[in-house]
This record gives C-alpha cells, structure tokens and sequence, in this order.
C-alpha cells in the first residue's frame, strides 16, 4: 500500500513540476472539503492533492510543521492565520487547544507554559558538541534567538527524534505570498 501511494506522489509530483516548468499557474488541484481535511489523519488522494498544492497560490494551508524551543517557545508560521482549524502533533493523531497548550499572536504560534505541546529545551536542541560526527550542522549565533557564550550545533537524529517533537497547523489566511516561488 504505501509502494502504491508513494508511485502515486511521484507521478503527481513529476506532473506538477512539469507542469510548473512552463506555468506554475496551470496546477490548481481540487482540495478536499475543510472539514475532511482538517480530521484526516490518514494518507489518501484528498491529503495528497492538499499537500501538493503550492503554498504560494493558496489560501489553505495543511499541517505547516514548527518545532518549540524552550518550554514557552514560539514559531514563525509563512503567514499570519486568519483562521486556525487545527494543531496536532506530527502524526496527526493528538489534537492541541488554543488557550491551553497555545496561543497565536499574528504570524506566530506560541507555546504556553504548562501546555502538552512537545518541545525542546535549548541545550538539548542546540548543543555545545555535535552529537554525530558526520552531521555537523553549526549554528550562526547572528541569527539564533538565544544568546549563546560558545559555537553551538543542532541536534541530529534520524527516524523520528526531530519529527516527535514538531507539530502541525492547518489554518487559512489572506496574505500574498511575497517570497521566492521555485521556476
């Protein structure tokens, strides 16, 4: 089954960047229903189409991951929600509640002190030694939020060590899109 899904993605995937490559405005996939998406929590065409429509050219966005770091850590979403649906965990399956676990203040979701969100403490995410000699991925202190005395390097894992600790947001906006859009 996921065989399947996965030659379908590409094949999806390979059509859109063709597609992209001479108009990106001619990909508009059909979205499923708000209400479907927003408690889906398994794979399946609608999902699909959802995910691969460009945030760029669209007012819906689904499961945009951000990650906390400190226990009243905060995010930057790509806009600022109009309407936030949902906030769940990586696996779609543990639902968040605004108020209790967050809060959003413009383009930003915050964690809240004592809410059940996951989240990384500072020196675990962002460590004083690498913790794995082949990816060493250092920090400019320029552009951390904290202010660190000595080199510091992010945390590295494989299988779900990142993804367990990231959350995801659906929610809707009225913004353009004002960054780079791929050629």
């Amino acid at each position: 089954m996921m065989k399947k899904n996965l030659k379908k993605l590409m094949a999806v995937f390979m059509t859109s960047v063709t597609l992209c490559s001479t108009g990106c405005g001619a990909v508009t996939p059909d979205l499923p229903e708000e209400e479907y998406f927003i408690e889906a929590s398994t794979w399946g065409n609608a999902m699909m189409d959802a995910y691969l429509k460009p945030y760029w050219s669209s007012s819906q966005i689904y499961n945009e991951t951000a990650t906390f770091v400190g226990e009243e850590g905060e995010a930057t979403l790509i806009y600022t929600p109009e309407t936030v649906y949902s906030v769940k965990n990586y696996t779609l399956d543990i639902t968040y509640t605004e108020g209790v676990d967050y809060e959003i203040k413009g383009n930003k979701i915050c964690r809240l002190k004592g809410g059940s969100m996951p989240y990384w403490e500072v020196d675990e995410y962002f460590l004083t030694e690498p913790n794995n000699a082949a990816a060493v991925i250092g920090v400019d202190p320029t552009k951390a939020e904290f202010d660190f005395k000595e080199p510091r390097y992010l945390y590295y894992g494989e299988t779900d060590t990142i993804t367990k600790k990231q959350i995801a947001v659906t929610y809707s906006h009225r913004e353009s899109y004002d960054g780079k859009i791929p050629q």
